[in-house]
Order: structure tokens, then sequence, then C-alpha cells
């Protein structure tokens, strides 16, 4: 037994093996992805908010009435955020009224920068490559709320947030300004944009930068806490840019 686990760590532990896990994981999750994706209540409005987009109805929703089907009303749209509609938009372009193969291929897309955004996080501790083949196995192999329950609305901005991790992580270690600096803007997009996705990460991502202000300044580390600033004040700008854009435009989601 103690053979075969040296026989399968030595195998997993080389970087050749990265070439074969990868692909194979991203296939597996293939089937479960086409196999969940449908288009239901959140997906929907989204989409035909992104539609009329696209054919220049502005960032509205569609209706008509019993008695006058020809007379299309166009309403704003702005109780969900414009995020995942946004991001659709070119893959509705490409795949047209195809609303199923679209929204999977971008779903699928999504999870290969999860894996690829895990595997990052993992490299930043210095994990062996054998474990983190076996922990890209694990995530890839194991069922995942955010793609079964949440109908991958969730991923995108699930994406956005590892992006942020991955550059606090960067952060913390850099000891040149313009790399944190660098770091901290692409953080505080990457909040800002989970925010753009889903509402309720509106203010996880504010904890979470306040949080880490807060570790930075406790630790003492002087490069992280420029970087965190930076990472703080483009999302809290982007987010209230964002807020006050849509309050206009459409009218509050409150």
């Amino acid at each position: 037994m103690r053979n075969l686990y040296q026989y399968i760590i030595t195998i997993l532990s080389n970087k050749r093996a990265s070439f074969f896990i990868i692909p194979l994981c991203i296939m597996a999750k293939s089937v479960l992805i086409f196999f969940y994706s449908y288009v239901g209540k959140d997906k929907i409005y989204s989409l035909s908010a992104s539609y009329n987009l696209l054919h220049r109805k502005g960032w509205t929703n569609s209706s008509y009435y019993l008695d006058d089907l020809n007379k299309e009303v166009l309403t704003p749209f702005c109780y969900w955020p414009p995020g995942y509609g946004l991001l659709m938009a070119p893959f509705q372009k490409l795949f047209g009224q195809n609303i199923f193969l679209a929204t999977t291929i971008f779903e699928w897309l999504c999870f290969v920068v999860f894996i690829l955004l895990c595997r990052a996080i993992l490299k930043t501790q210095q994990l062996p490559v054998g474990w983190l083949n076996v922990s890209t196995l694990l995530v890839s192999f194991v069922s995942h709320e955010f793609i079964e329950t949440s109908l991958g609305t969730d991923l995108p901005a699930l994406c956005f947030v590892l992006g942020f991790f991955y550059c606090s992580i960067r952060i913390w270690d850099s000891k040149q300004y313009r790399k944190t600096v660098k770091h901290g803007i692409i953080a505080g997009l990457c909040l800002f944009f989970a925010g753009f996705i889903r509402y309720m990460y509106v203010p996880v991502c504010l904890f979470i930068s306040v949080v880490l202000l807060a570790v930075s300044y406790w630790k003492n580390n002087k490069e992280a806490q420029k970087g965190y600033w930076w990472a703080f004040g483009v999302c809290v700008v982007g987010i209230i840019a964002a807020m006050v854009f849509q309050n206009n435009a459409c009218g509050s989601p409150f």
C-alpha cells in the first residue's frame, strides 16, 4: 500500500501530469455543467436585457399587452445587477437565440478560469506539484453548489473573488511599489465586478477589504497597506459609480 501511494504521488508530481490532469478535470466537470445548465428566472431577466441592449433598445426588458401584441413596452431593468447580462452579451451575439448553448459555453469558460485561479492561489503557497494536481482533481470531481443550485450565475462572481484573493496574496508578498499598486488596482476591480454581478457580494467585498486592511496594519506590513488601500478605493468608487449610474438610468434596485 505504501509503495502504491509513493507511486501515485510520483506520477502526480511530474510536471507533465498537469497537462493531462487539467484537461481531464475540465472535461469531467463539463458533463455536470451541461447537465445542470438551464435558463431560470435570474438568467432570463438578465438575458432579456442583454438581448435588448444588442438590438439597441437599452438595458430594458420587453413586455406586451394582450390586446395589442404588436406594441412593445420597454421597462428599465434594475432589479438584478447588470454584470451577468453584460458578460453574456458577446455570447448571445455569437450564438443568437440558442440561449442554452450560449449560457452553457459561458459557464464552462468560467469553470476553466475557476480551475486556473485555484491552482494559481495554491502555487503562491509553494504547494508541491503532486498535491497541486490532487487538489485540482478534488475541486473538479466534487459537487459544487454554485453550479448545481445557483444555475451558474454565482460562478462568474466567484471567479472575480478568487482573482481578488490571488492579487491580495501577491500584494502581501510584494516588495516593489509598482507591483503593489498594480495588484491593488486589479484586486479592487475584481471586487467591484463581483458586486457588479451579484448584489450579495457588495457587503462581502467591502468587509473583506476592511479586514485585509486591518490585518496589514496589525502585522505592520506597510507595502501591503498601500495595495489594500488601492483595492478598497477602487472597489468603493466603482460600486458607488455603478449604483449612481443605475439609479439615474432606471431607478433604485432597493
